[in-house]
């Protein structure tokens, strides 16, 4: 899953794809990424949204937005 993320945002910076493929492919690394946070306490996601409003939690930080600002 983290190497699958890791390929995912490597392609993402490849200017040369359309900016909306560009997003998916961050998007989708985002999400594996968050995945990979979950299960690594223990915990199981059945769908993206879920993946994404609980990330908050499991990375222990009151932000969504850690370093974005």
């Amino acid at each position: 899953m983290l190497k699958s993320a890791r390929v995912r945002l490597a392609d993402a910076q490849n200017e040369s794809l359309d900016p909306d493929s560009q997003f998916d492919l961050a998007y989708g690394a985002a999400h594996r990424l968050a995945l990979a946070a979950l299960r690594a306490h223990g915990y199981r996601a059945e769908n993206r949204i879920t993946v994404f409003q609980t990330l908050v939690h499991t990375l222990g930080t009151e932000r969504a937005d850690m370093g974005l600002a």
